[in-house]
């Protein structure tokens, strides 16, 4: 066991954000001077190799920044570990460790996984880029291996359109003769075993369509390399299955082709498409975005102040989902060979001010979506509009992800919204949870949004009077929906009037129309109605992602990103203090300024002090992210500057 000798210590304490000393000034510096050394020689000790003396004779500072609160605790925890053989983890403990590898660039063992607090964001053990860094198998594969996992594999395969199903299954025949693969056989025991896996969904129904057979498929490789412990891009699997479930020619043939004919008729996919054909083998997403993310940047250190922060607040939420998990899926099955920069920049500009005439955007907005995409010049706006034409078709698991996880959170008793709303542009269906304001889904038709309101069907459906045409109450009505509509029926309807004693609220299709239930439903439209229609006109209209996008895909897309991480913003900050919306998110933070500073491991965003500071650290908006591919593999960190 290494002995420790601290010669030294000068200790600074500097309070900032308003913090006092307490009651006890005295005392409590008398308990800080006391309780740091332990600590410091404590954590040395621990991160030291047993077997390796080192002197250090050069000054070593160490810059720990923490609450006052935690500074408390974490103080009271020391003392009372070093009277006893546990191991408590405090906030101090973890940036005081932080802070000593960093200083003294130490072999260092393997921390121990630390609680994590109920009801807060907290950074994953192990980040989406940190995982796929280590692992080379296609993104799509390792996502597919995630959700059978979860138990939810079937259940998100079986929304898949055929085109998502088409994409998905080449992108892992493709991963299939990537470089990395090991294309040796395994022992006969264990092909013997794996033809008698896949022979056991042979007695099933034939497959009645490609859909069908595509979506089997992939369950059957996904659930056979589960089984057996083996990678789902291993040749010789496909090789098993393609002899039990032989694919027809089209389903063989490559999905970029059929999206390469598509954009050949389009001429911003010719003129400013990616470089690369799009069915042109590739390597793996993930290892692609990393590689040309890195060979972009002119320079590896530079600093850049934007004038609002709220890209970059976007992410924590966003990443905490999975978010960009689903998105290196989903960019693998796109055969996307170029930087994600077009993307990122698009991201932002949902938040961003809005540009002048629909299509003039703002230099302080330029300035910050290309800091936010990693760059130090304008990401050019036909690029953008590329990007998003190679995206169509492919955007629907990342839609999935948003609305899967706000369905399972929707309490029953609160009201869902349909609503309708119209621009030069759009003419789209959205569905909202009235409780924060969550947009769920949208679409230009209502026919993709009637199963998501029968997923939610023990919740009263709110329609706008926009959205209540006879045909769309009718389509409801028939699949078994309960909506509550503010105007009155036609002659060839017959919804029942809502009524509490003398006071009348709506119509509903509902046989039981009295019910204090229905009642306050009813009561909420107008407000819902009005909350949800300026989250759409500030994000959806104002703030276009895309300049005259050849296709409206990925703009719906990014605005229900924007607008969902938004409203976990203000939902976890302002809940308390009554009804939020993320709409109180962007005009909050809209005007929060950063310095934006790159090297070459990260990139540092460090805020003005304040309030707003503080709130969003405590509540863990603050945490690092590293799985973002258009960085070039830096890890995005935040600070108080």
């Amino acid at each position: 066991m290494p002995d420790v000798l601290i010669h030294r210590c000068t200790l600074r304490v500097v309070r900032r954000g308003g913090w006092s000393w307490g009651p006890s000034p005295k005392k409590f510096v008398e308990e800080i001077v006391r309780t740091i050394p332990v600590l410091l020689a404590k954590k040395v000790h621990n991160l030291m190799d047993e077997a390796e003396d080192r002197e250090l004779s050069a000054p070593v500072r160490i810059r720990v920044l923490i609450r006052l609160a935690d500074l408390v605790s974490s103080m009271t925890s020391v003392s009372l570990a070093s009277n006893s053989e546990q191991s408590v983890s405090t906030p101090l403990e973890m940036k005081v460790e932080s802070a000593i590898r960093s200083a003294f660039s130490l072999r260092v063992r393997p921390p121990s996984p630390s609680p994590q607090e109920p009801g807060k964001f907290q950074s994953p053990d192990s980040d989406d880029s940190d995982v796929l860094a280590r692992n080379p198998e296609s993104a799509v594969a390792q996502l597919l291996a995630s959700w059978h996992l979860q138990g939810q594999l079937e259940s998100s395969l079986a929304e898949f359109s055929l085109d998502e199903l088409l994409a998905w299954h080449d992108a892992l025949r493709s991963a299939t003769k990537a470089p990395f693969q090991d294309v040796r056989m395994p022992d006969s025991e264990l092909v013997s075993d794996l033809r008698e896996f896949v022979a056991e969904y042979l007695e099933l129904p034939p497959p009645p369509d490609r859909a069908t057979r595509l979506r089997r498929r992939i369950l059957i490789a996904t659930r056979a390399c589960a089984k057996f412990n083996l990678p789902l891009t291993m040749p010789f699997v496909w090789e098993v299955l393609d002899s039990a479930i032989p694919v027809t020619a089209e389903e063989a043939s490559s999905s970029a082709q059929t999206q390469a004919a598509e954009l050949a008729d389009d001429p911003i996919g010719t003129e400013s498409g990616p470089a690369n054909p799009p069915h042109a083998h590739s390597p793996t997403a993930i290892a692609q975005l990393a590689t040309h993310g890195a060979s972009t940047y002119p320079v590896t250190e530079w600093e850049v102040h934007v004038k609002c922060v709220l890209p970059f607040l976007l992410l924590g939420p966003l990443s905490r989902l999975g978010y960009f998990r689903v998105l290196a899926a989903v960019l693998e099955a796109a055969k996307v060979s170029e930087p994600l920069h077009p993307f990122a920049a698009a991201l932002a500009y949902k938040v961003l001010d809005p540009p002048e005439r629909g299509w003039r955007r703002s230099p302080s907005s330029i300035e910050c979506a290309a800091a936010f995409a990693g760059e130090l010049s304008e990401i050019p706006e036909e690029k953008i509009a590329a990007f998003s034409a190679w995206l169509a078709g492919h955007l629907g698991p990342l839609d999935r992800l948003l609305a899967d996880s706000l369905i399972r959170g929707h309490a029953r008793e609160d009201p869902i919204l349909l609503l309708r709303s119209e621009s030069v542009e759009f003419r789209d269906f959205f569905v909202f949870d009235t409780q924060g304001c969550f947009p769920i889904a949208c679409s230009a038709e209502l026919g993709p949004l009637v199963p998501i309101l029968r997923r939610v069907a023990g919740s009263h459906v709110l329609v706008s009077n926009f959205a209540a045409t006879p045909e769309c109450l009718a389509t409801l009505d028939n699949a078994g929906v309960r909506f509550v509509v503010g105007v009155p029926p036609t002659r060839s309807e017959a919804w029942n009037p809502v009524q509490f004693g003398l006071q009348h609220a709506g119509w509903t299709n509902h046989p039981e129309p009295c019910t204090v239930e229905i009642f306050s439903a009813a009561k909420r439209l107008s407000q819902a109605v009005s909350d949800s229609e300026k989250m759409v006109t500030e994000l959806a209209f104002r703030r276009p992602g895309v300049i005259r996008p050849s296709s409206l895909e990925l703009e719906r897309s990014l605005t229900l990103a924007a607008a969902n991480s938004l409203a976990t913003i203000a939902w976890i900050l302002w809940k308390s203090r009554g009804p939020t919306s993320a709409q109180f998110a962007l005009e909050r933070f809209g005007d929060l300024d950063a310095r934006i500073q790159f090297d070459s491991k990260r990139v540092w965003v460090r805020l003005p002090l304040g309030r707003r500071h503080r709130e969003l650290s405590e509540n863990g908006f603050l945490n690092p992210i590293g799985n973002l591919a258009w960085l070039g593999g830096r890890r995005l960190e935040f600070s108080g500057d």
